[in-house]
């Protein structure tokens, strides 16, 4: 109860900062797989399949809208975690400073490429989709990831031209990951930022925490955002939670802090929801990686596709936009 308490009394001081403004301020390791390679795990993603492998089948965290949390059902639950959402009013823009004292990881994309020291490309097939170094590029010092059912390609291959990225490294551990996002409108698609750790010998994720957009769920009348926990030796978690503002009409800053008690969502420094390693089968302990990817799955092949219900309109080509990504690991 301490902790329903105190997360309500954070979102209810969010909520008045905002409405006193006068503005309104809004408030996974380097696998290196080859071109072919499929990545399948709790995410679909996996470093050591055969080349050529397509996955098709949907993940342990990508589940129908029955099997998650009502969007309507917002008041906290007994674990502590809460999900209501106060509404930020503007872009949220960049931390003053960005990149200052205790910053780890940082890229602000403003070198008008990807830095290959930092990022590994995904060249391999995952999610029913064909990864590409074409479809993740630097424009006007923003990450752009797109997305594309090319109905000729797809009738061709039964592929779709998905998008995806992670770091190289492979060694973060506690502390808060932030990200400035712009969600694209166009039905169909997932868009997702996650952590990763894998097991030894590739496969199934050993831990997973999920940021999901699934954009069928964004728009002006009702919008929602999708949290997972996953593990190879624990049920896998998750949630959906209702937002008063759709995320797909600007930049906002997204992310979550990883601690050694709990792990916490957030948008513009408005927590979102809370979860307890005390109250939950799941903890976030071994180091991992960041990876971002955007995909789509059929609705009439059933599985994911029933929650993401793709694929979007054939033949148009779908942006997803990071313009920058920082960690603050904790002391």
């Amino acid at each position: 109860m301490v902790r329903i308490t105190m997360l309500r009394a954070l979102l209810v001081t969010s909520l008045l900062l905002i409405g006193c403004s006068s503005e309104g301020e809004e408030q996974s390791a380097d696998v290196g797989p080859d071109d072919g390679d499929t990545q399948v795990s709790d995410n679909n993603d996996q470093p050591d399949a055969e080349p050529g492998d397509t996955d098709t089948s949907p993940s342990t965290d990508v589940s129908s809208p029955e099997d998650v949390s009502s969007p309507n059902d917002v008041e906290p639950d007994e674990d502590g975690g809460s999900t209501d959402a106060a509404d930020p009013s503007q872009d949220a823009g960049e931390p003053d400073p960005l990149d200052g004292p205790g910053v780890d990881f940082i890229d602000t994309f403003e070198d008008g490429e990807v830095d290959t020291e930092k990022w590994l490309i995904g060249t391999w097939t995952e999610h029913g989709g064909q990864l590409s170094t074409d479809r993740v590029n630097v424009e006007d010092d923003k990450l752009v990831m797109s997305f594309e059912y090319d109905q000729a390609f797809y009738d061709d291959t039964g592929l779709f031209k998905g998008s995806a990225i992670q770091t190289r490294r492979e060694d973060f551990s506690f502390g808060r990951w932030e990200s400035r996002l712009k969600i694209p409108d166009e039905d169909g698609v997932l868009p997702t930022m996650y952590t990763i750790d894998w097991r030894d010998n590739g496969g199934q994720t050993r831990q997973e925490i999920d940021i999901e957009f699934v954009t069928i769920n964004i728009d002006d009348d009702h919008s929602e955002v999708h949290f997972a926990v996953h593990g190879a030796n624990f049920d896998s978690w998750e949630t959906q939670v209702e937002l008063p503002f759709n995320p797909a009409d600007d930049f906002h800053v997204w992310g979550f802090d990883i601690s050694e008690e709990r792990i916490k969502w957030f948008v513009d420094d408005i927590d979102l929801y809370e979860y307890w390693y005390d109250d939950e089968d799941g903890v976030i302990d071994a180091p991992y990686m960041l990876k971002y990817n955007f995909w789509s799955a059929r609705l009439e092949d059933g599985g994911a596709g029933n929650w993401i219900q793709g694929p979007p309109v054939a033949d148009t080509e779908i942006h997803y936009t990071i313009d920058w990504v920082r960690f603050l690991p904790h002391d």
